[in-house]
C-alpha cells in the first residue's frame, strides 16, 4: 500500500507472505512461502486464525532497530493459502541482492555480500546496457487504473530528475503554462497519500477542463478506471455492478 519509492525498484517494492490453510480457531499463522523467495528477511508471526474474519486483517511492520518484520492481526479459517502483501523496507538493498542472485544463476561468480554504499562517481563511465521502457501513456494507464501509489511517486521524482521538490516545481510550472492556477495546490508526495496534499474543487475542475483540450486528452481518459466493467484492469471493475451507476 505504501511501498517506498526508490531509484532501484524491483517487483514494485512489494513482497508476499503466504500462510498455510487452517480450520483451527485460535491457531497461530504458519508461513508457507515468501515471494519473491529471494527476499530473505526474518519474520515473526503473531497473527491468529479466527472465524471472526472472512479475509486477512493483518499488519506488517518492521521492528525498530532491527531487520526483522512482525506480522500481527487476524487470519480467516480457510482451506486455501492466504496471501498477505508487505512493503519492502530497503528496495535498493533488495535490488542489489536480487541482481547478485541472478548473476550467480547465470554462472557469473560474485564475491562478498550485496550492500548499499555511499554515492560515488565512477570515471570513466562505460555504458553496459540501455533499456527502453514501454510508452509513458501505458505507464500512466496502469498507474491510474490500478491506483499505484508507488508509480505516481516515482513519476514525480522522474519529473525532477530524482528530486521531489524539483518535481513539484515542474508540475506547478506546467499547470501555470496550460492556464491552471497552481496557487491553490499544495503537494507533499506524488501519490496523494499524505494529508498535506490539498487543492480546491475549482482547481480540479479547471484542470480537467484544460486537459480535455490537450493533444493527450484521449490517453488520459483511457487511463481512468471504468466502474463495473469486469473487463477493465482497474480497481473499480467489480464495484457498483447491477446498479444505475
Amino acid at each position: 500500500f505504501a511501498a517506498p519509492a526508490d531509484a532501484l525498484t524491483v517487483k514494485d517494492n512489494n513482497f508476499s507472505v503466504y500462510f498455510e490453510p487452517s480450520s483451527s480457531e485460535g491457531s497461530l499463522g504458519k508461513i508457507a512461502q515468501i515471494f519473491p523467495q529471494e527476499y530473505n528477511i526474518p519474520i515473526e508471526v503473531k497473527a491468529y486464525h479466527t472465524e471472526e474474519v472472512s479475509r486477512e486483517d493483518t499488519y506488517l511492520n518492521f521492528v525498530p532497530l532491527s531487520e526483522k518484520m512482525l506480522i500481527t492481526g487476524r487470519l480467516p479459517l480457510t482451506n486455501k493459502k492466504i496471501e498477505v502483501l508487505g512493503a519492502m523496507a530497503n528496495p535498493a538493498l533488495f535490488a542489489a541482492q536480487y541482481f547478485k542472485i541472478k548473476l550467480q544463476e547465470n554462472g557469473i561468480k560474485v564475491k562478498g555480500k550485496a550492500s548499499i554504499g555511499s554515492q560515488e562517481k565512477y570515471l570513466p563511465e562505460n555504458l553496459l546496457y540501455t533499456n527502453i521502457s514501454v510508452p509513458l501513456k501505458d505507464i500512466i494507464q496502469k498507474t491510474n487504473k490500478r491506483s499505484l501509489n508507488l508509480y505516481a511517486d516515482i513519476l514525480l521524482r522522474h519529473l525532477g530528475k530524482g528530486n521531489v521538490k524539483e518535481g513539484f516545481l515542474n508540475v506547478k510550472t506546467y499547470l501555470d503554462r496550460i492556464g491552471v492556477d497552481s496557487q491553490n495546490i499544495n503537494l507533499y508526495d506524488g501519490s496523494g497519500l499524505a494529508r498535506s496534499n490539498y487543492t480546491t474543487c475549482k482547481t480540479i475542475v479547471s484542470l480537467l477542463e484544460t486537459v480535455s483540450k490537450q493533444p493527450y486528452a484521449q490517453n488520459f481518459i483511457e487511463s481512468l478506471s471504468v466502474v463495473g466493467d469486469e473487463n477493465d484492469i482497474g480497481n473499480m471493475a467489480t464495484r457498483m455492478q447491477n446498479t444505475l451507476a
